[in-house]
C-alpha cells in the first residue's frame, strides 16, 4: 500500500521497501489510531518491479517489441515510490515521532527533561525526489492525478526538510543551553507545519497510488500462475498480496477492526504460509533463497494472529501500553497494529531481497 508504515507507507511498509507494485502500501505516514501518542507507525513502501535488478518482473522491453503497459507503468510508479516514499516517508515519520515524544503541546520551554532527544535528522537532499517527480511526469501512460500529488508531496519536502534540519542542528549542538530554548520556541510552529503538510501530502500521494498498484499485482499473480504455475514466484507474490491486504486491514486499534473481514484474510494468509512450507520441504533447492523471507513471514503470521485474538476476545491494553501505541516501541507490544507493521516491513525487505532466474 503504497503504508505506516507503513508502509506505508510511522511507516506500515505506503510507507514501505522496494521491490513489489504495491505488495507494500496500505496506510499513509502519521496515521492515528486514536491514542495520544504522535503518530502510527508507518509501512515500508516497496517499490515496483520495473526494472532488470528488480524480481519478479522482466526487465525493459526488448528493441523492436511494442512495450508491455505494465512495464511502463511500474517504471513510472518506481520513479515515486523508490525516490521519494521510500526514501523520505519513514524518515519524516520518526522525525516528528521523535520531536512529539518529549516536547509539550504549545512548545518547548528550553527545560524539559528529554529535551536533548531533540529532532532526527533527514538524511537525503529533496532534490532526489523533485528530480524523480519531473522524470515520471515525462514517462507514460499519463496520471494526472498521480502526478500532482507527486508534486505536492516533493514541494512538502523541499520546504519542509531545512526546517526540520535546522532544528536537529540547533538541539543536537545544545543551543536551547546558550539561548534558554528561544530559538526552539520559534521554531516549534515552522516544525508542526512542515510535519502537516508532509503527512497531508505523504497520504494523497499513497492513496493514488494503492489502487494502481493493486490492479498491477492483480495482473502479475494471474501472469505467473498462468506462465508457471504454483512456482516459488508465484507463490511469494500471492502471499505479499495477501499480505498487504492483512495489514491495511489490521493497522488500527482492535477494537475498530472489521473480524468479518480480519479474520479471513488471516485464515487466507495462514494457508498460503503452509503452502510455501510444503513447497520449501518438497524442493529443497529454492530453501536458500527463500529461507529469510519464511522466516519473515512466520513471524508476520504470528504478529497478525495475535492482534486478530485481541479484537476478538475484547482484551484491552493496559494503560502503559496504550500510551506507547503509535510509537517507536509500540512494535515490542504482543497483539498491537505496530507489531503487525513491523512485521510487515520485515517481510517486505525479505522480499526485496528474493532473487529470480530470468525466465
Amino acid at each position: 500500500m503504497l503504508g505506516s508504515n507503513v508502509s506505508f507507507l510511522k511507516p506500515v511498509a505506503l510507507l514501505c521497501a522496494a521491490t513489489m507494485a504495491g505488495c507494500c502500501c496500505p496506510l499513509g505516514a502519521f496515521q492515528n489510531r486514536g491514542s495520544s501518542s504522535s503518530s502510527s507507525p508507518t509501512p515500508i513502501t516497496p517499490t515496483p518491479p520495473g526494472t532488470p535488478s528488480i524480481p519478479g518482473v522482466p526487465g525493459a522491453p526488448t528493441p523492436g517489441l511494442a512495450p508491455n503497459p505494465d512495464q511502463q507503468l511500474l517504471a513510472k510508479l518506481d520513479e515515486y515510490i523508490q525516490h521519494c516514499l521510500n526514501r523520505f516517508s519513514d524518515q519524516m515519520s520518526r522525525s516528528r515521532e521523535r520531536y512529539l515524544s518529549w516536547v509539550p503541546a504549545n512548545g518547548p520551554t528550553g527545560s524539559e527533561r528529554y529535551i536533548s532527544w531533540g529532532v532526527f535528522q533527514i538524511h537525503a537532499e529533496p532534490t532526489v525526489c523533485t528530480q524523480a517527480v519531473a522524470r515520471a511526469a515525462t514517462m507514460p501512460p499519463s496520471m494526472p492525478d498521480v502526478e500532482q500529488a507527486a508534486q505536492a508531496y516533493a514541494g512538502a519536502l523541499t520546504s519542509g526538510v531545512p526546517v526540520i534540519n535546522n532544528a536537529h542542528q540547533y538541539y543536537s549542538r545544545g543551543n536551547y543551553r546558550d539561548d534558554a530554548g528561544a530559538q526552539g520556541r520559534l521554531l516549534h510552529p515552522q516544525l508542526m507545519a512542515a510535519y502537516t503538510q508532509f503527512r497531508d501530502a505523504n497520504q494523497t500521494l499513497r492513496a493514488r497510488l494503492e489502487p494502481v498498484q493493486d490492479q498491477v499485482d492483480a495482473r502479475e499473480v494471474a501472469r505467473l500462475l498462468r506462465e508457471e504455475g504454483r512456482s516459488a514466484r508465484y507463490l511469494t507474490k500471492a502471499l505479499m498480496v495477501t499480505a498487504k491486504q492483512v495489514v491495511r486491514n489490521g493497522d488500527k486499534m482492535p477494537e475498530q477492526i472489521n473480524l468479518a473481514v480480519f479474520t479471513p484474510l488471516v485464515g487466507t494468509l495462514e494457508q498460503q504460509v503452509d503452502e510455501l512450507d510444503r513447497f520449501i520441504a518438497t524442493n529443497p533447492g529454492e530453501a536458500g533463497n527463500l529461507s529469510s523471507f519464511q522466516s519473515a513471514v512466520r513471524e508476520y503470521l504470528v504478529a497478525a494472529k495475535e492482534l486478530m485474538r485481541r479484537a476478538r476476545d475484547r482484551i484491552p491494553f493496559g494503560r502503559f501500553d496504550r500510551q506507547r501505541i503509535g510509537t517507536m516501541t509500540g512494535w515490542t507490544i504482543e497483539g498491537s497494529p505496530d507489531r503487525v507493521v513491523h512485521e510487515f516491513n520485515d517481510l517486505v525487505r525479505s522480499y526485496n531481497f528474493l532473487r529470480w532466474t530470468r525466465r
